[in-house]
């Protein structure tokens, strides 16, 4: 298969080197526009050609986050052997996984999956679609492209959310001035992967809180940071704690922060794609003590 040969010297080498390829050939930004044609050809061009320009100029500077030791916090399982076997299923059925009437199959296998998924998180019952006597219990789960795309969609329903209260209790402003006062907070150690592809909603104020000599996100400094925002006239909507950031290991203390939220009717949303999987042992589940005081996870 024309193609295969290149990928695999290029899988070997990355291995023999642990991670060496990951050192890019063209440091300066711009290169590639000096290496292709200014237009797009007006003639078709041999698929082999098309291949060999490929490992000549876009390979050698990618960023190689498959088997790394450079890149351990971050995405070692993008692309598992499932994954793309699935990929080319798709392709040929042409999924369009948007509303349940563009694809029932698909809508209804996630909710399904993801109740899977619950189960064996030990979730709680209300995260799931439906319970143990096949209710609908309200929640559900739902697949994103990446943890940041998770994060805007939380972020939205906050505002929303709270718009429709603080629209009742100050009818003399608007939503512009009432969206521009929403505050979130985070961790200020949070990772800025985290946040990659997440657009913030339009007027959000993010708050990094100070952290603790763990990393986590010290309580203490939250309750006085949502004091300060509401003295000065703005309104907090939204937490964001993290279970185990990629870049320094720490477990904000949900089991603290899940009351807070509630105490002072914040929306919380626990980030935690670097260590889901490992909660699917019970032994490594401590931290996810308090998940059930989150609203979204």
């Amino acid at each position: 298969m024309a193609g295969q040969e290149p990928l695999n010297t290029y899988f070997e080498e990355a291995q023999e080197d642990e991670g060496g390829v990951t050192e890019h050939r063209f440091e300066e930004p711009g290169y590639l526009r000096k290496l292709l044609p200014s237009s797009a050809s007006l003639y078709g061009e041999a698929y082999a050609n098309l291949v060999e320009d490929q490992y000549k100029f876009i390979v050698p500077n990618l960023t190689y986050w498959k088997r790394s030791p450079n890149f351990f916090p971050y995405y070692m399982r993008t692309a598992p052997y499932g994954c793309l076997l699935y990929g080319l299923v798709e392709a040929a059925l042409g999924v369009v996984n948007q509303t349940w009437i563009s694809f029932p199959a698909a809508m209804e296998l996630e909710g399904i999956v993801m109740d899977w998924l619950g189960q064996i998180l030990s979730i709680p019952e209300q995260f799931q679609t439906f319970n143990a006597r096949g209710e609908l219990t309200g929640g559900g789960g739902v697949l994103e492209n990446a943890s940041g795309h998770a994060i805007y969609f939380t972020l939205v329903s906050a505002q929303r959310r709270a718009l429709v209260k603080l629209r009742e209790e100050h009818p003399e402003l608007t939503d512009r001035d009432i969206l521009s006062r929403m505050v979130a907070y985070t961790s200020d150690k949070v990772d800025l992967h985290a946040l990659a592809g997440c657009p913030l909603p339009a007027h959000l104020i993010v708050h990094g809180v100070k952290s603790d000599d763990l990393g986590r996100l010290s309580c203490g400094d939250l309750v006085e940071a949502i004091a300060k925002h509401r003295a000065t006239g703005r309104f907090p909507v939204y937490i964001m704690a993290s279970l185990c950031l990629p870049n320094t290991f720490a477990c904000d203390n949900i089991q603290e922060i899940g009351p807070l939220a509630r105490q002072n009717k914040l929306w919380l949303h626990v980030y935690g794609s670097r260590t889901a999987s490992s909660f699917v042992s019970s032994r490594w589940r401590a931290p996810m003590k308090g998940i059930e005081g989150s609203v979204t996870r």
